[in-house]
């Protein structure tokens, strides 16, 4: 995906060793330039990526001094010279490498392949860290690396923002400082974090868990999800962990939960009776108390067991007929109502008005019934 362009700088008289440098081919999504001179001039110095120096002709101390001074920061600085010259050279932090003079036209190629291999190794390396970065940065979910021992060693903007520590503080921390929890309390988060991190590590596989955590904005309901990290050996090494804030979906499920217990309260101590089916297959949901206790049965089982078609057997045989018009009509018209006369086992009779409305419930048309005595 890059395009890296080189700018190379010769320095010196090794003019066969720099004209092979000049003809070998730039790799993939490579391009090369180069710059020289005999002595090293500041200018060239600091437009330079890669600083090819020749110590065999010049007063090498004085040439790596300029060269030194002048290139800018992360280019390359190798040196050509001579084998007595590498002790000295040696502990240099500026000079990247030292290539041992005089060498074949063989060796040059040799190893100007393996420096540019190494090269494009680096600019690999730095596109796959601009992958990581970007990807994990640009979400809202927090994620972050920890080593076998729970030590973070990586965290994305998300987590920073959500523990309210930078970077630098939260990385080679383990959660306990993170988190600002006390490690000796066994009803902390952090040891439910632990456990789940050693199932992962133990189980190699990904480990899905909820978690509270107390954050800067109060205490936060994460879904994470913990995956193994493995070593050059193909041991187990650490944990890698997304953390999805689910806070406000567990509030809303909470909520619905409430009301749906407050709904069925007043559906099973309402005095009007109410029974709902499908229209589509005349399939019985759910029924009330009041309903029940209408058309004469004990239990919604017990209902099923005497309905058929919906025609509930309690409905005395005179009106089963006109039950059955009423449902195939309502069905067509979306509603209507109906009166009608049922029977209970002890012989008891009722009347019963009967009000219908459909809905669609999840794609499916439903019939509820409004039942009221008016015996």
């Amino acid at each position: 995906m890059y395009h890296c362009h080189t700018c190379f700088y010769l320095v010196g008289c090794q003019q066969r060793t720099f004209d092979i440098i000049k003809e070998m081919p730039p790799l993939d999504r490579f391009a090369h330039e180069f710059l020289q001179s005999c002595k090293p001039e500041a200018a060239l110095t600091a437009m330079a990526d890669v600083i090819f120096a020749d110590l065999q002709e010049a007063d090498w101390k004085a040439v790596l001094q300029t060269l030194a001074l002048h290139k800018k920061n992360g280019a390359e600085l190798i040196l050509l010279t001579e084998k007595s010259n590498v002790e000295t050279l040696f502990n240099s932090k500026e000079v990247s490498d030292i290539w041992i003079t005089p060498m074949s036209d063989a060796e040059v190629r040799f190893r100007f392949l393996k420096w540019q291999q190494t090269w494009k190794s680096n600019k690999d390396f730095w596109l796959t860290r601009q992958y990581l970065e970007t990807a994990i940065n640009s979400v809202p979910n927090l994620i972050w690396y920890k080593t076998k021992d729970g030590i973070h060693v990586k965290v994305n903007d998300s987590f920073c923002a959500a523990s309210g520590k930078t970077r630098e503080q939260v990385e080679g921390r383990d959660h306990f400082f993170v988190w600002d929890v006390d490690p000796n309390d066994p009803e902390t988060d952090g040891n439910s974090c632990m456990e789940s991190e050693r199932i992962t590590m133990e189980s190699e596989e990904t480990c899905v868990t909820e978690e509270t955590v107390k954050t800067g904005a109060g205490m936060r309901i994460f879904t994470t999800y913990k995956s193994p990290l493995y070593d050059v050996d193909g041991s187990v090494m650490g944990t890698v962990g997304v953390g999805i804030d689910v806070t406000q979906e567990r509030t809303y499920q909470q909520e619905l939960m409430k009301q749906t217990q407050k709904v069925e309260t007043i559906f099973t101590s309402l005095d009007c009776g109410i029974l709902r089916y499908t229209v589509n297959g005349r399939r019985l949901i759910d029924v009330n108390e009041a309903a029940l206790e209408l058309l004469g049965y004990e239990s919604q089982e017990e209902l099923e067991a005497n309905t058929f078609d919906m025609i509930v057997s309690s409905i005395v045989d005179e009106d089963k007929e006109k039950v059955a018009e009423f449902l195939t009509r309502s069905e067509t018209e979306c509603g209507g109502s109906i009166g009608f006369c049922v029977r209970h086992k002890d012989g008891e009779m009722r009347t019963i008005m009967c009000d219908a409305e459909h809905s669609e419930e999840n794609g499916e048309l439903i019939c509820q019934w409004f039942l009221l005595n008016f015996t």
